[in-house]
């Protein structure tokens, strides 16, 4: 009887391990897949950190951390889309540094950043927050401002942004004023597609710069 008992007790004993262990077995296993699941998981999103850097580099300007040609492209497609259903007019205003390869000379490479830097702030602060400021090339800057009531209105904002540039940009590199030079053309008065806007925004400007390199050249009507 008392063998009997032992060999009972031994037996329960022994499927105790067993149960234990496959319990054990299981937690493992089931670590282990989770470990490799939160690695992927890791994995993945320092893989979209990587996808997210090289974009941004390529949709803003480094310098000024304004928009670049790219992203202003894509925002001007935007506009004209959401304006022309529903029936608004914007006004696009690019301007341009006067004698930019003069200050290129004048002022070494850190110094011209630190001025398109200063100049980008500057601009910011001055438009709505609605409008968007892109830099498109090296000296020549677009504003769009959106939803405005009149082409009247649009101007009015252009030329109080012109008239505070070159009232009052003065840099600590320069011993003169940096002036500019600004276009203005309206949707969709001038034009209803993004390439005529934009060309004739660009003759507009390169006019007046080379008339008189200080002043807003507008279409005429």
């Amino acid at each position: 009887m008392i063998d009997k008992w032992f060999n009972f007790i031994d037996s329960m004993t022994h499927q105790s391990l067993v149960v234990i262990s496959l319990w054990f077995l299981l937690i493992s296993l089931s670590l282990i897949v989770v470990y490799q699941i939160h690695r992927r998981h890791l994995r993945l999103l320092a893989l979209d950190a990587l996808k997210d850097k090289p974009a941004t580099i390529a949709l803003y300007d480094s310098t000024t951390g304004l928009p670049n040609k790219i992203l202003f492209d894509d925002r001007l497609s935007q506009i004209l889309s959401s304006h022309s259903r529903q029936q608004q007019k914007f006004t696009m205003v690019m301007f341009g540094i006067n004698q930019a390869d003069f200050w290129s000379t004048q002022l070494s490479a850190s110094q011209m950043e630190a001025v398109l830097s200063d100049l980008a702030k500057t601009m910011n602060q001055q438009i709505r927050a609605t409008d968007s400021i892109s830099r498109i090339k090296n000296d020549r800057f677009v504003v769009l401002l959106t939803n405005v009531s009149s082409y009247d209105n649009g101007e009015l904002v252009a030329d109080n942004l012109f008239k505070m540039l070159n009232d009052n940009f003065v840099h600590q590199f320069s011993e003169q004023n940096i002036s500019f030079s600004m276009s203005l053309v309206h949707y969709p008065k001038d034009g209803a597609e993004a390439i005529a806007l934009l060309s004739q925004a660009e003759q507009n400007l390169l006019h007046k710069q080379t008339q008189s390199g200080n002043e807003i050249s507008r279409l005429q009507p």
